[in-house]
């Protein structure tokens, strides 16, 4: 009976690890996502990530010209330029792409 048992446990590690591959290769998939995010978020100006992060946080456009000091006009194109350069097409792809960067995530969280 032991022999059985002992025959049994290789085939629960294999199976075990055959498990915990796929989630290697999505925790895998996930850095990389998180690594783009970074990148193109480095990749904005200044103001652009300003404004991308206090739209992402709820704040209308006259609300983030308030706040910064400049003109609404500005604010939308800062907001439309780094829209832009994330590739992303609405407010809610932009949340979702800043929400993979934890630097950003602490911003509008």
């Amino acid at each position: 009976m032991l022999s059985l048992w002992l025959q049994g446990r290789p085939s629960r590690r294999l199976a075990a690890r055959r498990r915990a591959k796929p989630l290697t290769d999505e925790a895998a998939r996930q850095a990389a996502l998180t690594e783009a995010a970074r990148t193109a978020l480095l990749s904005l100006s200044d103001r652009e990530r300003q404004t991308a992060l206090l739209a992402v946080s709820g704040l209308t456009n006259r609300q983030i010209a308030e706040r910064l000091e400049i003109a609404v006009r500005t604010v939308e194109f800062h907001r439309a330029g780094s829209m832009r350069k994330l590739g992303c097409h609405s407010a809610a792809e932009l949340k979702a792409k800043l929400a993979l960067v934890p630097e950003a995530r602490e911003a509008f969280e």
